[in-house]
């Protein structure tokens, strides 16, 4: 599924669109769709505040952006 994905994002960068992500986006896929995807915007408002009603939103965030530095 993920093949067809970045290829669809190839196709729609060719016709000159943006490649935007969004809807089931939480820290264990995000970083391997940013990694083969390359998204020019992603949409994880809704993951975040949803984890954020149980652990806070300072610590989701950071949970986040620590999902998207490894490698």
């Amino acid at each position: 599924m993920l093949d067809q994905i970045c290829r669809m994002g190839e196709l729609a960068r060719s016709l000159g669109l943006r490649v935007n992500a969004g809807h089931d986006l939480d820290t264990a896929n995000l970083p391997l769709l940013v990694r083969r995807l390359h998204p020019d915007e992603v949409s994880i408002g809704h993951a975040i505040i949803s984890d954020a009603i149980m652990s806070g939103l300072g610590g989701v965030t950071r949970q986040f952006l620590d999902a998207l530095a490894r490698d």
